[in-house]
């Protein structure tokens, strides 16, 4: 009821513009309540105690106090300046002692202690310094009442000793009163503002968890949808890999193979850069920062990236504009897949004429960076498409994403991967004229590592005809015995179709438990197996479960994650649990034989007889 009271006479604005303002307000009322039901009561005690020629003056001043106060707080409910930050309050107060005491006995005044009510008002309202001026002026006061005693008039020295112990005692009374009435508001603001602050702080607090909920949601959710996706992503990639053997390359049964191959592909790209722009908002993409050739970067970009270009009939041109270092130091992989993105989205907005990946050295040795620039002939962009270019699932217009295609997701995910790997990407274009984007990083060695010019890239990572492949393929895993626990049947129809082409012998599982129990069988029998390649979620016991028992009983042969699970820390997770290696789906063919193929020669050096 008191707050409600007191928050009637404090304006809105002030009790929303924040916890110290809303205190300072709600103080500033409180005391002019006290002073106004304090001067009600004085004013009838001095009327009834003192004598009949200083009555009129002392219990009027109080009277006028009264008035006064109740002008100012009305007042300041609509003009909030009239309380003058607290100094009208204040003036009023050592206006009303000051009469007091000089018609009651002035030094010898009981009115002289109430000063001490002026630096309590300053202590709520003002800065230290002000409070302690406002506690200065009150004992300035009470000196100054001692150095002009004489002056005082002598109406109120003549009072009979009883009605002076008479007001001594009320003074006395009514100062502890006040002193403990000022101090009971002060302290129903203090606990006011305190109040707010533990509500905005529950607020603040509730806040968090829901965004830690949220993100946990999230991060729940796009590992889900990364898991289904990929799943079955597998199988289609797989077997259309597969398939595109049987056919002759440009057969128009080889080509409708080849669209669901690129769409396939299209479709893991996208989901590999939603998670990848989901780790770089949750700042939980980690750089692996090694020593690479700048030469090879850029040969396996345009190997990788020249039959995009010939099947568009563009050509891809690399060229060297200075000598540069003969190794860097950066994170290879994701320089990579910044210059896949800008060459790619080069290709796919060029119609005809070329696409140029060139790289120079710039800056000096203490700050050496190598600037690779993508320049293509292509539709180009105006300078209000160039200003939205590096946002999120943005493209120039819906009519250039109905009509290239894409997600608006590489850019973006470009700028945040060489922000982190300390470099920046700029743009510049001309409508129908072509783009230019200009890549650089530094180079992250000095003067030691010598430049060395090259004309072109060089030809390696160039890839081979389909027979040549095929050839390499067949009989690599010669020899090798294979657990397959994968509870998917399309994959496990896929994988063992890959692994048998190769050579290999292949036992499939559809649990963990199973393959638990037919690895330590493999063992007892004095033919283990060569590698299990371990789904990570299974029914009955999942990869990580079959994982960790199987190490428990001390098997020591080679366990391969091969999962959907791409999550930021599931390769870290697998590793942990025992794993010696992780394989992502869909599968990486050359990846998954060249891991098999090594497995077979670290058979004999752990004991291929051994038991458990």
């Amino acid at each position: 009821m008191i707050r409600r009271a007191i928050d009637r006479f404090v304006p809105p604005p002030l009790l929303a513009a924040g916890v110290e303002s809303a205190r300072r307000a709600r103080a500033i009322v409180g005391f002019c309540w006290v002073c106004i039901f304090s001067s009600i009561v004085f004013t009838v005690v001095y009327w009834l105690t003192l004598s009949p020629d200083v009555r009129i003056y002392v219990a009027g001043a109080t009277a006028a106090f009264f008035v006064a106060v109740c002008v100012e707080l009305l007042a300041g409910r609509l003009w909030w300046a009239a309380h003058g930050g607290g100094v009208t309050l204040f003036a009023n107060v050592a206006l009303v002692l000051s009469v007091i005491g000089w018609f009651t006995g002035g030094a010898e005044s009981p009115a002289l202690w109430w000063y001490v009510i002026l630096p309590m008002i300053g202590i709520s309202q003002w800065t230290r310094r002000q409070s302690l001026a406002a506690l200065l002026c009150g004992a300035l006061l009470v000196v100054g009442w001692h150095l002009v005693d004489t002056a005082a008039w002598s109406v109120g020295h003549d009072l009979p000793d009883e009605w002076r112990r008479v007001i001594r005692f009320l003074a006395q009374i009514g100062l502890l009163a006040a002193v403990a009435t000022l101090t009971f508001a002060y302290e129903l603001a203090k606990d006011a503002a305190m109040g707010e602050i533990a509500q905005k702080n529950r607020a603040l607090e509730q806040a968090g968890e829901e965004a830690i909920a949220a993100s946990k949601a999230k991060s729940a959710f796009l590992a889900n949808m990364s898991h289904e996706i990929r799943t079955p992503l597998t199988a289609i990639l797989g077997f259309t890999d597969v398939t595109l053997e049987r056919f002759d390359v440009g057969s128009e049964e080889w080509s409708w193979l080849d669209v669901v191959r690129r769409n396939g592909q299209h479709l893991l790209q996208l989901i590999n850069d939603i998670l990848d722009l989901s780790r770089i908002e949750a700042d939980k993409l980690e750089l692996e920062r090694t020593r690479c050739s700048p030469f090879e970067l850029i040969a396996e970009v345009a190997s990788l990236m020249r039959v995009r270009a010939e099947t568009s009939g563009i050509a891809l041109q690399v060229r060297f504009d200075t000598p540069l270092p003969e190794t860097i130091e950066t994170d290879p992989r994701r320089a990579r897949q910044i210059l896949i993105n800008l060459v790619g989205n080069a290709i796919k907005f060029t119609e005809a004429g070329t696409v140029t990946l060139s790289a120079a050295l710039a800056g000096d040795d203490g700050d050496a960076r190598i600037e690779f620039a993508v320049a293509d002939t292509g539709i180009g962009m105006t300078d209000a498409q160039l200003l939205g270019l590096f946002a999120p699932f943005t493209q120039g217009d819906s009519s250039t994403s109905r009509k290239y295609g894409g997600s608006g997701l590489g850019l973006a995910i470009s700028q945040s991967l060489a922000l982190k790997l300390g470099g920046t990407i700029l743009a510049e274009s001309k409508l129908a004229v072509g783009s230019t984007f200009r890549f650089s990083i530094p180079t992250g060695v000095g003067p030691e590592v010598a430049c060395v010019t090259h004309a072109s890239e060089s030809p390696r990572g160039a890839t081979s005809s389909r027979a040549d492949g095929s050839t390499l393929l067949r009989g690599r895993c010669a020899g090798r015995r294979v657990l397959l626990a994968e509870d998917g049947h399309d994959n496990q129809v896929l994988i063992a179709l890959l692994l048998r082409h190769a050579g290999a012998t292949v036992t499939i599982v559809d649990n963990g438990q199973s393959a638990v129990e037919h690895a330590l069988a493999a063992v007892r029998d004095h033919d283990p197996y060569d590698v299990v390649l371990m789904d990570i979620q299974m029914p009955v016991l999942d990869g990580h479960g079959a994982t960790r028992a199987l190490r428990l009983r001390g098997y020591p042969h080679r366990i391969v994650a091969l999962t959907a699970n791409a999550m930021a820390g599931d390769r870290e997770r697998c590793l942990a649990e025992g794993c010696d290696d992780f394989l992502a789906k869909p599968i990486d063919k050359e990846a998954l034989l060249a891991v098999i193929a090594e497995c077979g020669r670290e058979k004999d050096e752990v004991g291929g007889g051994a038991g458990i």
